[in-house]
């Protein structure tokens, strides 16, 4: 029996119908393939970005202009809740947040010796936003150390030279300190060799429990280097570790508003009272 045309759609359709009936029977197996919904997904959320700088009272410190600057912490907040933060590295003041959702927000800045300021009805869209400068004040309240000692197990710089300002350090400026000082103008000599120390603040420290500016025994530091981080902290654990690789005379500098700390090779004796005039 020969099959006419209709009669072969027909028999296809009902073919295609059989196959999805038994395909169906099967929807509740697990399967890797996936079956269309319907729904698209909706487009990414464009982000913008927002980028400035940190000035550092140029009335006050008009010095600290230059790196190594103070430790910084930058906030973008909206509606008062910071949704990123951005922590400045020593040589810089720029802070940058990528990814930033459109909206209106402020900036915090907050700086070790400086009063905290903000930066406010920053609009962000798609685009790169400069936020301009943000100058923070000097919190004249923070610098309020009255002596300063180089302490440790370094020979000639116990405690026992406390008491004889021998270790002592001068407060040339607001925040900043220096050693030889103006009673021991030469010097004493640090022998070669790796010591344990801390700039006390706290003329109650004992050898295990020195209480000023220090930094983490984690880092060997070698001598000479220039404005290094340190903290104010207490305990063993927070000694700062440097190797003196000659013996020698050594020019020590803490700057309090830059928490910051150099030891050099001292200069001459000459050079050292000359520079102590014209300050």
């Amino acid at each position: 029996m020969r099959l006419r045309g209709s009669h072969l759609s027909r028999l296809a359709v009902g073919v295609a119908l059989l196959g999805l009936l038994m395909a169906g029977c099967g929807k509740n197996s697990p399967t890797t393939v996936l079956t269309p919904t319907g729904f698209r997904p909706g487009p990414a959320v464009p982000t913008g970005s927002l980028f400035g700088f940190v000035v550092y009272d140029p009335t006050n410190t008009p010095d600290i202009n230059v790196a190594p600057f103070p430790s910084t912490i930058i906030q973008l907040l909206k509606n008062g809740v910071p949704v990123k933060a951005d922590t400045l590295s020593i040589d810089s003041t720029r802070f940058h947040f990528e990814g930033v959702a459109p909206g209106t927000y402020s900036v915090s800045v907050t700086a070790s010796s400086f009063l905290i300021n903000f930066k406010s009805n920053l609009k962000v869209r798609e685009t790169r936003v400069d936020a301009g400068n943000i100058t923070v004040a000097l919190d004249n309240s923070f610098l309020n150390t009255i002596n300063c000692y180089l302490t440790g197990d370094i020979p000639g710089f116990g405690l026992d030279q406390v008491g004889t300002y021998e270790s002592g350090l001068d407060q040339n400026a607001l925040g900043i300190w220096t050693y030889p000082n103006v009673v021991y103008t030469g010097g004493a000599p640090i022998p070669a060799g790796t010591y344990r120390f801390k700039l006390i603040t706290d003329i109650s420290s004992t050898l295990t429990n020195l209480v000023g500016w220090g930094g983490s025994q984690a880092d060997t530091l070698t001598v000479p280097f220039s404005g290094r981080r340190v903290v104010r902290a207490s305990g063993p654990a927070t000694d700062l570790i440097a190797r003196f690789p000659t013996t020698a005379v050594y020019q020590i500098t803490l700057d309090e508003r830059r928490q910051s700390l150099s030891i050099v090779p001292a200069p001459t004796a000459g050079a050292l009272r000359l520079m102590r005039i014209h300050r």
